[in-house]
């Protein structure tokens, strides 16, 4: 229990402000998918609405990676997902939109959740205490 509220805690201090933050897993999806379209648009006002989703996809999914490894090394608690160093953040965005895609009957969940869920059965750690 004392892991579990570690690690929400981390969620809320370090995640940034996004409109995805208090929302769930089909708005962060929302959002991706708006900035995986960026090269199609055109015009000021959709350049500006895609740089909000864009923004909001991909600084929500760093602040919870960031927050969670940040936590983990300051609890001193096992690691919950284990990223080779050789994955860069594009792999690790393109992971959890990819999760989320293929689970529709989830995506109703805090979206701080989903990239856990997402980044803990695509990153594995060898073993688990």
């Amino acid at each position: 229990m004392r892991k579990i509220l570690i690690i929400f805690t981390a969620i809320f201090l370090f995640a940034p402000p996004a409109r995805s933050q208090e929302g769930s897993g089909n708005e962060l999806l929302q959002d991706c998918r708006t900035a995986a379209r960026i090269s199609n648009l055109r015009g000021d006002q959709a350049f500006a609405d895609n740089l909000r989703a864009q923004g909001n996809c991909y600084s929500y999914i760093r602040g919870v990676h960031e927050g969670i490894g940040a936590t983990v090394a300051l609890a001193d608690i096992p690691d919950i997902f284990c990223i080779p160093n050789q994955v860069r953040m594009g792999q690790i965005h393109d992971t959890i939109i990819q999760y989320l895609e293929r689970n529709p009957q989830r995506r109703h969940l805090p979206a701080a959740l989903l990239i856990i869920q997402a980044l803990r059965n695509a990153f594995p750690c060898g073993t688990r205490r």
